[in-house]
């Protein structure tokens, strides 16, 4: 049986059976342990009517204080039930992650029934590991693994997010942990890394100049179109135009017999592209400070099987990528020559 113990606003909680059950206004219900700690945490923040809301985002009740977040109930249930002083408790909470173990129990907040990840600590969702040159993120549920530079103060800033393989985006990432309405892409994460002094919270320095390429139009390219190849060699912040007229292009021209591969460093781009049918062999080397030049180039590599090289001079291939993907459907993807990159690196230094 139900017995009402607290009521704020919209929000009304009851006592059922060992149990508190939380539920809102529009009908969202959670249960949780009860506890007197987490329901005095309750209502110290839910003081002045303050009412829980429902985020779909997050599939979890929070709260709102002079229109910010103040924190969700997991998070409140986790903080509550720590040794210490309940506030600094969710600071430190909030710069972690919490989750429900098993996504069929999404309404039992019980303390036994969540994850507490602490920040920089591998948790059921990510594992992160380093090979002393590229840093890893794998997303536990799908196996899917992205990379970026093995630089330590990065790493660890990344280490403190829990990330999500997005399907839909081919793409990691985060909930913002001041907006979790709103989210984090790895690769932007780590693209304006370089001009970062540590001066402010490095998610506010995000924010900071997300806005400012917005307002610019502007986004960040994977140059070897993989989203989930998030190393700085790999990323060029652009004009959304110049995206969107890359494209794909160069994972067309990187399907056997050609080869195509591009690195980016500061304001250049270099590229090694090629034709290897095993009895024809030919390959050159060229370098960008124009992203839109870039682009030309790949162009012309695409559809007339033209390549550059060092001299700027052209050099025409046997036949077009675009020529092969219509008699050959299903062309394979060169993989990534390491050498190459590392080659071209050095060129265009």
């Amino acid at each position: 049986m139900e017995k009402l113990v607290y009521k704020s606003g919209l929000t009304t909680i009851y006592e059922c059976d060992n149990l508190y059950k939380i539920e809102n206004a529009d009908g969202y219900y959670m249960f949780t342990d009860r506890d007197e700690r987490i329901l005095e945490a309750l209502k110290n923040l839910m003081e002045g009517r303050r009412s829980l809301y429902y985020s779909p985002v997050t599939s979890c009740l929070y709260i709102n204080k002079d229109n910010k977040f103040v924190c969700n109930i997991r998070q409140l249930v986790v903080a509550a039930t720590m040794d210490g002083d309940f506030q600094a408790n969710l600071e430190a909470v909030k710069r972690s992650s919490v989750r429900v173990k098993n996504p069929a129990d999404e309404r039992n907040f019980c303390r036994g029934k969540l994850e507490y990840a602490k920040a920089a600590e591998d948790n059921s969702l990510n594992t992160f590991w380093d090979d002393g040159e590229y840093f890893y993120i794998r997303h536990n549920p799908t196996g899917e693994i992205a990379k970026t530079d093995y630089l330590p103060p990065l790493n660890e800033l990344i280490r403190q997010k829990r990330w999500f393989y997005s399907k839909k985006f081919r793409m990691m990432i985060a909930t913002k942990e001041k907006n979790r309405f709103e989210f984090i892409r790895l690769h932007s994460f780590v693209a304006v890394y370089p001009a970062y002094d540590g001066s402010i919270d490095y998610e506010d320095y995000y924010n900071s100049c997300i806005s400012i390429m917005s307002e610019n139009d502007m986004c960040v390219d994977h140059i070897d179109t993989d989203r989930r190849n998030c190393t700085s060699s790999n990323l060029a912040i652009v004009k959304r135009n110049q995206n969107s007229a890359k494209s794909d292009i160069t994972l067309k021209c990187n399907k056997a017999p050609f080869m195509c591969v591009a690195v980016s460093s500061g304001e250049k781009i270099g590229m090694a592209a090629g034709y290897d049918d095993g009895t024809t062999v030919i390959k050159a080397n060229s370098v960008y400070t124009d992203f839109d030049a870039f682009i030309a180039a790949l162009k012309d590599f695409y559809n007339n099987g033209r390549i550059r090289n060092m001299e700027g001079g052209i050099i025409t291939l046997p036949q077009s990528p675009k020529e092969q993907l219509k008699a050959v459907k299903n062309m394979s993807v060169n993989p990534c020559n390491e050498d190459v990159l590392k080659r071209l690196l050095k060129e265009i230094a």
